[in-house]
């Protein structure tokens, strides 16, 4: 059912957060800030950053889709599904797994494949945003002593105490997990177990990168000053909580979590709007232009 409780918290979200822009935004510096942008070729940073972060994303997706299969599937034949999949993502996260099982179903994959391919991409993206996000949760323990330094030093030895456990018992550990995984046969979860997963982390590694140096190069572009050094801690947070699926779509919960959470590193409420939606535009822009080529190219090209 459409109407259940969850979807009702997801719109009363998205409610809150349009009123909370309302409140908080400010149309006529909205409009001063893109006025005052450096020089148009400086998007040209951006635009380069954020093809990068695309084109991981889709060599990711290419090696989940094909960990499960015996007849691997190419590059090129799934570089529209997985664009298309992107583009709708960019409305809402459901869509990004119906339109996956629309496209994909075509290529004659089972059910299971695909949600085994959307989810672990989902969830090796999420792992990263995490750990990018760490640092600020280790900035507010050693500037505002969030934990005393016993506690802390704990944390620390039990941390590195259950690492040395795991590296010393690590082959008898995979071999227990491997039989759970076999008793209830929950084959997909192995791939936790595979270099195919590593390298899917290694590739949101690299795709967040890119992110992070799009971003950076947005709010050189609208002349906003980074000085401070706490948003280097504070955006991976912000990007972390606006992919969060809590709202109906991304849009204004996304702008409202970046509006609240760098304004910690002094950037002004306009100046979080403006290069959240620079970004997603320019994201979009990107998906649908190579999505419209591919799919001519699909459509008439191959025909002649």
């Amino acid at each position: 059912m459409f109407f259940n409780f969850k979807n009702l918290i997801k719109f009363i979200i998205l409610a809150g957060s349009i009123y909370y822009l309302s409140r908080n935004l400010d149309i006529s510096k909205l409009f001063e800030i893109f006025q005052n942008t450096k020089n148009i070729i400086f998007l040209f940073f951006p635009i380069i950053f954020i093809i990068f972060q695309i084109y991981f994303g889709l060599i990711k997706h290419y090696v989940l889709v094909n960990y499960t299969q015996a007849n691997k599937i190419s590059f090129s034949t799934l570089l529209l599904p997985t664009l298309l999949s992107y583009l709708v993502d960019q409305i809402s996260i459901l869509g990004y797994f119906v339109i996956k099982l629309i496209l994909l179903k075509n290529l004659k994959l089972k059910f299971s494949q695909i949600i085994f391919s959307s989810f672990f991409d989902k969830l090796s993206s999420f792992i990263i945003k995490i750990i990018f996000a760490l640092p600020m949760i280790l900035y507010l323990i050693i500037n505002y002593q969030v934990f005393s330094n016993i506690i802390v030093i704990a944390i620390f030895i039990v941390v590195v105490f259950i690492l040395i456990l795991i590296f010393i018992f690590k082959k008898t550990l995979i071999s227990k997990i491997k039989k759970l995984f076999s008793k209830y046969n929950i084959v997909y979860l192995n791939i936790l177990l595979s270099k195919e997963f590593l390298l899917t982390l290694f590739l949101s590694l690299i795709s967040h990168i890119f992110i992070f140096l799009a971003y950076i190069s947005i709010l050189y572009f609208l002349d906003i000053n980074i000085s401070d050094l706490k948003l280097i801690f504070l955006l991976p947070v912000a990007i972390l909580v606006g992919a969060l699926p809590v709202s109906v779509t991304p849009w204004f919960y996304r702008e409202t979590s970046f509006v609240i959470i760098l304004s910690y590193a002094l950037i002004p409420n306009e100046g979080a709007i403006a290069m959240s939606l620079i970004f997603s535009i320019i994201h979009i822009v990107l998906l649908m232009i190579t999505s419209t080529i591919l799919f001519f190219y699909e459509v008439y090209y191959k025909k002649i």
